[in-house]
């Protein structure tokens, strides 16, 4: 763990040894809400782990009774988390926001459908640029905006800027982020 990184609210972190898995653990005595402070603490305690290493985060708010609840847990999933590690070794969830040009409201059945070949289109462009620098992503679209969460190799984070700001320079890219999606 790196030092002097604190978990949520303060409690300390450790790292339980358990079914051949290091995993980083606060002990809290209520199950506590999730609040902005909170995720960014999460976050912090998550990244410092990611750049000592493999990390494959739980969401927030993973709450076990107690350790051998965890050690249950963890040893009927080992081999599942240490091949996950192994995928996610040395990278990041880089995020790639997009807006699709809607148009006017769809008056008619065709045309949500042009719509929906233009959202398919950006998306297929998109990956197709990013391909050599992109191990795997997860595409979702909300409203007039598609997402891309694009795991990446720590060391072409600066590549994969560069590559998505020639693909289209209105992309938003927002990272590096611990690889959530991919776990």
């Amino acid at each position: 763990m790196a030092p002097g990184v604190k978990g949520i609210d303060g409690a300390p972190v450790a790292v339980l040894a358990a079914a051949g898995l290091g995993v980083a653990v606060s002990e809290l005595a209520e199950e506590v809400q999730p609040t902005r402070d909170r995720l960014v603490q999460h976050h912090r305690v998550t990244m410092a782990l990611l750049r000592n290493g493999g990390v494959a985060p739980f969401r927030f708010g993973n709450v076990f009774p107690g350790e051998a609840e965890l050690r249950q847990e963890l040893q009927g999933r080992a081999p599942e988390l240490q091949e996950k590690l192994k995928s996610l070794a040395g990278c990041v969830e880089m995020a790639v926001r997009l807006a699709v040009p809607a148009g006017q409201k769809p008056a008619s059945g065709t045309d949500y459908l042009l719509h929906k070949k233009r959202e398919l289109h950006a998306a297929d462009h998109l990956r197709a640029n990013l391909d050599k620098v992109v191990r795997d992503w997860r595409q979702d679209m909300k409203g007039d905006s598609l997402g891309l969460a694009c795991l990446v190799e720590q060391a072409r984070i600066a590549e994969f800027k560069a590559k998505v700001a020639e693909i289209d320079m209105r992309a938003e890219v927002s990272g590096p982020w611990p690889p959530s999606s991919f776990v």
